[in-house]
């Protein structure tokens, strides 16, 4: 209790020059907690958006060294617009959210302005792109590894295309219901990305020991795949983490996870260019991904017949240049 001088006290009185408001405790505690959730979102996507910025600045650095492929330029390019565009739609939902707290404790207006529900659907929609420009990144990879082989993504770019569908159509709700379905299939993608990739660079290392081919590329086999596995394993556990809070309805948890996965889904891609960048500046993520691609053939031309002589008269060629 406190206690003023000019003899007002503790209480508001219109005497004071103050007016005495009621407010709704039960509108006033629904207001207060969907602004600790939206300061919670904002302030861990803001966190994550910062080590994004610098890789990002890092990646730029190091692209002037080297020649990455077009679609690897392209797609970070997007995540980079895509994340920024996310972290200003987050500083206006906030800004706007604490405006309307301020002006519900002094009785100004009773209703949530409409436009935080428009910038909520707008984060939903920036997401579901996000999530697929950055599966993109590893079905480009994906593609690569197994030697420019349509097929083989065609299992992953069904669940893409319907992860960034189910996630525009849904954006315009905000249950955490809702929500589940297409986290999970976003979870899926990149499950079923990773183990077409790491495997199948698994098998043209196994392939390259049996028939010594190469020996000491080994040990940058095993950072590839330790690499693979390690960001697919950051992104699945993100996600099925918001799909377990979604599920049992933990809207505050849900949102710390959403915040997180604006700025996580960038920062992956853009770590394993840098982290490729740093170890080899005379060579790209695309010159890897195609190295490993050669390798895979050299192992199958000598492990089984090739299809044609032109074939089996380049896999020796084939094994001297993949260094």
């Amino acid at each position: 209790m406190r206690s003023d001088e000019d003899g007002c006290g503790m209480y508001l009185s219109t005497s004071c020059n103050s007016k005495k408001y009621t407010v709704d405790s039960v509108q006033y505690n629904s207001a207060w907690h969907f602004l600790i959730w939206i300061l919670s979102e904002t302030g861990v996507s803001l966190l994550f958006y910062g080590i994004y910025v610098t890789l990002f600045l890092i990646f730029i650095c190091t692209l002037a060294r080297r020649r990455e492929a077009p679609a690897i330029r392209f797609l970070i390019c997007v995540m980079a617009v895509v994340g920024t565009t996310q972290m200003a739609v987050d500083f206006a939902e906030t800004v706007v959210t604490i405006r309307f707290v301020q002006q519900l404790v002094h009785a100004e207006v009773l209703d949530q302005p409409h436009i935080v529900q428009t910038l909520s659907m707008v984060e939903n929609v920036l997401l579901a792109i996000n999530i697929f420009v950055t599966d993109s990144f590893f079905t480009y990879r994906c593609y690569v590894v197994w030697g420019h082989k349509r097929k083989v993504i065609i299992a992953p770019a069904f669940l893409m295309l319907a992860t960034l569908v189910v996630g525009i159509l849904g954006s315009p709700t905000s249950s955490l219901g809702n929500a589940k379905i297409p986290v999970g299939l976003a979870a899926a993608s990149n499950l079923v990305l990773t183990v077409l990739t790491a495997g199948r660079i698994m098998w043209i290392r196994r392939g390259s020991v049996l028939l010594r081919l190469d020996k000491t590329s080994y040990s940058r086999y095993n950072k590839i795949i330790g690499l693979i596995l390690e960001s697919g394993a950051i992104h699945c556990i993100l996600l099925i983490f918001m799909f377990i809070t979604a599920s049992f309805n933990e809207e505050e948890l849900f949102n710390i996870g959403f915040g997180i996965a604006q700025q996580m889904l960038n920062i992956i891609p853009t770590f394993t260019l840098v982290y490729f960048g740093f170890n080899n500046t005379n060579n790209t993520v695309d010159g890897r991904l195609k190295e490993c691609s050669l390798k895979a053939s050299v192992v199958r031309c000598s492990l089984y017949p090739c299809a044609d002589e032109n074939q089996a008269g380049t896999a020796p060629d084939l094994q001297v240049t993949a260094k």
